[in-house]
């Protein structure tokens, strides 16, 4: 098995990130979804327990309810820590057997959160994708359909800081699609 390059797609909720790992698709690249993982790991019973351990107020006939869950931890940096430290391990052991499977020259993985977990380690270069606040918000508002309150106290829990000790790349998302394909395509060259 060859080596391939691994690269982060991260960003602020609203930022763009998934818009990207798309194009990338599109192109035909290789790329996972950090998110994604974390749906297929909601649908193990084993994880769901582990989860209602935590939150056992979240956690109604085995199955998760993914809004008291989120009026948890939103509400709450210690309670989003405890949820963070259950998950992202979880994750990152099925991102890791996905990556070891993979042949291409390059993989793109999009991880919402990566200034906030220990997979930095994984990547040889992130794209760090962002945009104005208030472009993030009518984006969200239009993508969530929830209150402004939500989103803002949603965009209020996220980090900030993209400084990595690795080549790091920032993507500005305030233009249109077709501007954003054009930056994606010249970077893929």
């Amino acid at each position: 098995m060859k080596q391939n390059k691994k690269i982060a797609i991260t960003g602020e909720i609203g930022s763009g990130k998934s818009l990207v790992r798309k194009i990338l698709e599109e192109q035909g690249e290789m790329c996972f979804d950090c998110d994604e993982i974390n749906r297929e790991l909601l649908k193990d019973n084993e994880y769901i327990s582990g989860i209602s351990q935590i939150f056992p107020d979240a956690v109604i006939n085995d199955k998760l309810n993914k809004n008291i869950l989120k009026n948890i931890i939103y509400n709450s940096e210690k309670e989003r820590t405890k949820l963070n430290l259950y998950a992202h391990p979880r994750i990152k052991i099925k991102l890791m057997e996905k990556l070891k499977d993979v042949n291409d020259s390059r993989v793109f993985v999009e991880v919402p959160l990566l200034n906030q977990t220990d997979f930095v380690n994984i990547f040889d270069e992130i794209w760090v994708i962002y945009s104005d606040e208030m472009l993030k918000l009518k984006r969200l508002l239009d993508r969530d359909r929830v209150s402004k309150d939500v989103i803002i106290a949603q965009m209020k829990t996220q980090n900030s800081n993209y400084n990595f000790n690795i080549k790091t790349i920032f993507i500005e998302n305030n233009c249109s699609i077709e501007e954003l394909k054009h930056k994606i395509y010249n970077l893929l060259k």
